[in-house]
Formats: structure tokens, sequence, C-alpha cells
């Protein structure tokens, strides 16, 4: 994928803030979870149309063809996990474990998408050395804002996050990245 269409795809990442953010100032959890749950069962009917229907997979592809990996041609595609992914989050995990978690979805994960294709030279697995640094400083910056961890908790989870989002796995990172954060999190409150 090109950097021009990483980066247009990353937007589409940015612009998913709006998930948290609304959840967090405007929606109490169960309108959130109702609309979560909508936009969720639409996309995946949409994905199931379109990659049982070659005709459907056209239209898709021309309107989103620039913004699809190969490897989501015949699979659900980020964005439909994306929002499973906040549906389960909201419904599992209480409100400031759930909202940090889904913004370092929403903006360390495309931060480090577009650093690590504009400048990453230094490769680690698949990733870059340069941008799992951007997600590693991200993850700890909106820690700053949504969590109540003193500074030593929220460099342990961010670098816990960090190795999460760098290490390869089958599991699509749009689920690995926040249910990671809102595990250990978790774990965090619970021992400290």
């Amino acid at each position: 994928m090109t950097f021009k269409n990483e980066f247009q795809r990353k937007l589409v990442h940015l612009g998913s803030v709006i998930i948290p953010m609304s959840y967090y100032y405007f929606f109490n959890r169960e309108i959130t979870l109702l609309i979560l749950l909508g936009v969720s069962i639409f996309s995946i009917i949409v994905e199931i149309l379109r990659i049982n229907n070659v005709y459907i997979n056209k239209i898709f592809l021309k309107i989103f063809g620039l913004m699809i990996r190969k490897s989501e041609k015949k699979k659900f595609t980020g964005a439909t996990i994306s929002f499973i992914s906040c549906f389960f989050l909201i419904l599992i995990f209480e409100k400031k474990i759930a909202v940090y978690s889904m913004l370092v979805l929403c903006i360390s994960d495309a931060f480090a998408a577009i650093i690590g294709k504009k400048w990453g030279k230094n490769k680690i697995f698949n990733k870059s050395f340069e941008g799992s640094s951007a997600f590693f400083l991200i993850s700890l910056i909106i820690g700053f804002f949504f969590l109540e961890i003193n500074i030593l908790g929220l460099l342990i989870i961010s670098i816990i996050l960090t190795f999460a989002e760098l290490i390869p796995s089958p599991i699509n990172d749009n689920i690995i990245v926040p249910f990671s954060a809102a595990s250990t999190i978790s774990l965090y409150y619970i021992f400290i």
C-alpha cells in the first residue's frame, strides 16, 4: 500500500476518535452500546454481502478500494473489526479504561502506521522502530489525560501496549491493541 493510501486509511482511523469522545462526553453507556451494535451489525452485513457477491464487492472496492489492504479483500476490514472491538470494550470495561483503549486504537495505531510508513527505516518484525516509538509516546500522552495512574504505571502500560502492537500475531491488531490496553490497565488497578 502506498503512503498516500495508508495515510487516507489512517485518517479514517483518526476520524473514528468520535466513538470514544462521544461516549466520554455526550452519550451514556447504553446509548453508545446501542449505536455501536447497530453500526457493527450493519458493517457485518455489508462485509458478508461484499465478500460473497462479486457485484457488491466491485461497488465496495470502487468506493473504498484504495484504502483496503490486500489481506482484507476476502476478510472483514479493519473498520468493521474496530466497531466490534469498541462495542465489546464498552460492554466489558469501565468507562475510563474503555475510552483510553479506544483512543489508543484510533490515535496511537494511526500515528504509528503513518510515521512508520513515511520515516520508518529501522525494521523490527514487520513494523518500524520509528512507528513503534510514536505509538509508545502517543499512548503515554493519552494516558496522562484519561487515566489516573502515576508516571511509572503509565510507562509500564505504554511499553506493554507497544510490544502488543509490535509483535506479529494472526489476530487483527484492532483487537489486540485495545484489549491489551484494557486488560493491562485493569490488572494495574487490581494489583497496584
